[in-house]
């Protein structure tokens, strides 16, 4: 059954390609496209640019690599100045809306054939949409799970969870981060990535709470989810069982605390695990649910990809979008770098997989479905860029400084406010 369904899925797959490449120019066009990319992604964005190219033989697509950093800020000044690339790579983080709003990305409604997008994953639409229209195609994503050192879980006695009925509870979490730092060779329970106040926001979620009232306009931290959830994360400093450095502004790399056996769990995207089969023995790590609490939360990563006011060949330009983020090009891309697709057709597809088979499903069809649908309309606002640094600010003073919970959560709430009010 699984053969002949891949076989399907295959066919349809060169159906969608013949169908979505082949956009006529008889004259010899160049688009730009500008994205940050790391070694994988390089690779799977050249491959996506050379098999557009090979439909197109009038079309080049020259790559521009941005740092990951300040990529947002770069194309602010570029659009302002008129000079921005072609197609523009955009995270979910708002950043598609961010352009939508100040008119730097153009719609692509008029591009896209009725029901398009009912194939990508309603919540990764959301972070493409503004106002009703679409100014983005999702091209991947991501979401955490709980990674652990199988020496040290057998060492003190712990057995992962097997399903998600088991996930540990928050307090059973750090129970056994505690058990794993006393009774092993590890000199800290876990390690987490934890570099903005969106990665936080999941942790809000899970436990029932929520950032916002439903109607988008109130702030909801200051509610008893929300102390809990801040006190929560600033327990695992206050008891010593992260490192103080892994921390929204801190330098330890928590992959690296894992790698080196200083950890003894991880918390972390999927597409950490090329570096830890790199730098660690086969076999020694798996991974498993995260905590949970009484809602519904899961990390939210990803990006689109969007054609800029700029482009002197818009519709050149929406068809590279497009053909981007196909079905087989979300196959390739998916392989090669190791972050999820975001076509549901793709994810349910029993793809055969060269790198991680068992985790990537894992990943797919256990972890992602636990987003929560109102902390992705959250992402789409436009202000939300003003939001997440404010809820970045106000948990590193929570985690390293000392601030109270309360005073945290009153300051996220204010902070929150005036962003709203900013639209």
């Amino acid at each position: 059954m699984r053969t002949k369904r891949f076989l399907i899925f295959a066919l349809l797959l060169v159906m969608l390609s013949l169908l979505s490449a082949g956009i006529v120019t008889a004259q010899n066009v160049e688009i730009s496209f500008a994205a940050w990319a790391g070694a994988a992604e390089e690779e799977g964005f050249r491959a996506i640019i050379e098999r557009y190219q090979a439909a197109n033989p009038n079309v080049t697509v020259n790559l521009e690599l941005l740092p990951a950093a300040n990529a947002v800020e770069l194309l602010d000044v570029r659009l302002a100045a008129g000079q921005a690339p072609d197609v523009v790579r955009g995270g979910f983080r708002g950043d598609v809306v961010h352009f939508a709003q100040g008119g730097g990305v153009i719609p692509l409604t008029p591009y896209l054939e009725e029901g398009y997008t009912d194939d990508f994953l309603p919540s990764a639409m959301e972070l493409m949409t503004y106002q009703g229209e679409v100014y983005g195609l999702p091209l991947n994503t991501d979401t955490f799970g709980l990674f652990y050192n199988r020496a040290y879980f057998e060492q003190a006695g712990i057995t992962p969870p097997a399903s998600m009925e088991e996930c540990w509870t928050y307090e059973e979490f750090n129970s056994i981060a505690q058990q794993l730092r006393d009774n092993t060779d590890a000199e800290y329970g876990f390690s987490h990535l934890a570099t903005n106040g969106k990665r936080w926001m999941a942790l809000l979620y899970e436990n029932g709470g929520q950032l916002l009232s439903d109607d988008l306009t109130t702030p909801m931290i200051t509610e008893l989810a929300g102390l809990d959830t801040i006190a929560w994360t600033q327990s695992w400093y206050t008891d010593g069982l992260v490192a103080p450095g892994n921390s929204m502004r801190g330098q330890e790399v928590p992959e690296n605390l894992f790698a080196n056996g200083l950890s003894a769990m991880l918390i972390h995207g999927n597409y950490v695990m090329p570096y830890l089969a790199d730098n660690m023995d086969e076999g020694s790590w798996g991974v498993t649910y995260m905590p949970c609490g009484e809602g519904q939360g899961a990390d939210f990563g990803g990006t689109g990809l969007a054609v800029t006011k700029d482009s002197q060949n818009p519709d050149i330009a929406a068809d590279f979008v497009k053909f981007a983020t196909n079905p087989e090009n979300l196959v390739e891309f998916s392989a090669v770098t190791l972050f999820l697709p975001t076509r549901q057709s793709v994810i349910e597809a029993d793809i055969p997989r060269a790198n991680f088979p068992d985790e990537m499903d894992f990943f797919a069809t256990e972890l992602l479905p636990e987003i929560n649908g109102q902390m992705a309309q959250i992402m789409a606002l436009p202000n939300f860029p003003a939001i997440n640094r404010t809820i970045t600010d106000e948990i590193e003073l929570a985690w390293t400084s000392g601030q109270s919970v309360e005073d945290t959560a009153q300051a996220i709430a204010e902070g929150v406010t005036a962003a709203l009010a900013e639209s």
